[in-house]
């Protein structure tokens, strides 16, 4: 729901600014960026394969609990790294 607000509001202050020609060139990379997260997420996730497993159950709990590492992969999994639209 968050990306296709900001697409909207991109494609809003594009509109204004007579420049809908670069919609794709500022979403693309935001789109390509989010789609490799997720899968990277949900593969993580459903994985069976034994390292995976053991990785997901006892090695991401210990690092979660760390704040410099949640800090840093929370954004990711939450879809907050985008970079800001230059409209904000």
């Amino acid at each position: 729901m968050n990306l296709g607000i900001e697409d909207a509001a991109t494609l809003a202050w594009l509109i204004a600014e007579g420049r809908t020609g670069e919609y794709t060139g500022h979403r693309l990379p935001v789109g390509a960026h989010v789609l490799r997260q997720t899968n990277a997420q949900t593969k993580l996730m459903v994985s069976r394969n034994l390292l995976t497993t053991f990785v997901r159950r006892h090695v991401l709990p210990l690092l979660l609990k760390r704040k410099f590492i949640l800090s840093r992969m929370l954004p990711e999994m939450a879809g907050l790294a985008a970079p800001k639209p230059e409209w904000l």
